[in-house]
């Protein structure tokens, strides 16, 4: 290869710039090895989407319908206290069925909240009012995966195509990224148990 070359220059100015020894004809010295670039988190849409849809689901579960109450009993149902058995002689109270006592949920913690209250806002904050479809559509999407219904029927029922929903949803997904960069919101870590 002569040195006069382009890609003999272009090799010459890399060697360069990794402190590689190109006379050398071995391998670089471990020393010499560049250090390895930890790649940056930034926001994605597929993360603003998961993030989205864990709010919903979040929502789903805490929240609680609105209006008043309604008429209710005035006295609630006696269930009897460890401490009633014993003092009765019942013994101990027995489950039916082991396996049919409910799974103990994990409360979420106080920032992992303020993160769902602050992604059920962004379509407000990013996509709203320019782009008060992607918002409509995005709501749609992530409602539809957290409650578990099939998408394809909720969009017929709507009147809208699939593949001008999907390009509102992905627009959507896109422009809150955009903006969740723009105003250097820091990317969720994985929650550690």
């Amino acid at each position: 290869m002569n040195a006069r070359t382009p890609l003999a220059a272009l090799l010459g100015a890399v060697a360069a710039d990794l402190g590689i020894d190109r006379k050398a004809r071995g391998r670089a010295a471990p020393a010499a090895a560049p250090a390895l670039i930890e790649p940056r988190e930034t926001w994605t849409p597929e993360l603003v989407m998961e993030v989205m849809t864990d709010a919903q689901r979040w929502a789903k579960r805490t929240g609680r319908p609105v209006g008043p109450a309604g008429y209710s009993r005035s006295r609630s149902d006696y269930r009897a206290s460890e401490k009633d058995h014993e003092r009765e002689g019942w013994g101990l109270p027995e489950v039916a069925d082991p396996d049919d006592i409910p799974p103990m949920r994990v409360q979420p913690t106080p920032a992992l909240v303020s993160r769902y209250v602050a992604a059920l806002q962004w379509p407000a904050d990013y996509l709203c009012p320019e782009h008060i479809g992607s918002a409509r559509c995005l709501g749609l999407f992530t409602a539809c995966k957290a409650y578990g219904l099939l998408i394809a029927p909720e969009l017929k029922a709507r009147g809208v195509a699939r593949h001008h929903a999907y390009r509102l949803r992905d627009r959507g997904l896109s422009l809150i990224a955009l903006g969740l960069e723009k105003d250097a919101v820091p990317v969720p870590q994985p929650e550690r148990l």
